[in-house]
């Protein structure tokens, strides 16, 4: 969800609860994935909204992570069930010596605390065998299904 106001950030996920509830879903099927830089304001009081709805069942994922304000001063207020690495993280980091010292301090970091990490925008073998090879178990990107419009795209898996 975005939201550029922390007011409005408590209706918008009441609405998304509400509705799933409304339609038989349950609450601890809904990850809600936040957009840090489209959420203004106290990132602690913003986490105490998260718990709000954790109690419910709902869990949260930052997305982005690694760009703009999504860093790890984020995981103390929100504790996330899960992020999404960065995109300028992912991409051609099987020949790039920076980045992939800081996804394995992310992965040990993301193990520590109970995170689930997601490699977002995946789109060669080569990102997809180094980030596996790291412990990451969770994908999403091209190189699996491109995007599709009111149908399921058809999937791929990288092979050896």
């Amino acid at each position: 969800f975005m939201t550029l106001d922390i007011d409005d950030a408590r209706a918008s996920i009441r609405t998304t609860l509400d509705t799933a509830i409304r339609n038989n879903i349950n609450p601890d099927r809904i990850i809600l994935e936040i957009d840090q830089d489209k959420v203004m304001g106290d990132p602690v009081r913003f986490g105490s909204i998260i718990e709000e709805f954790r109690g419910a069942g709902v869990k949260f994922a930052i997305d982005h992570f690694g760009a703009g304000r999504a860093s790890l001063n984020l995981l103390e207020p929100y504790r996330p069930e899960m992020i999404s690495l960065s995109v300028d993280l992912v991409r051609g980091i099987e020949s790039n010596g920076l980045r992939q010292a800081v996804v394995r301090g992310l992965v040990q970091t993301c193990n520590n605390l109970g995170i689930d990490m997601i490699a977002k925008s995946v789109e060669t073998q080569h990102e997809y065998w180094w980030l596996r090879d790291e412990g990451i178990s969770l994908f999403q990107g091209n190189l699996f299904a491109s995007p599709a419009f009111e149908q399921f795209p058809a999937i791929t898996y990288p092979s050896e």
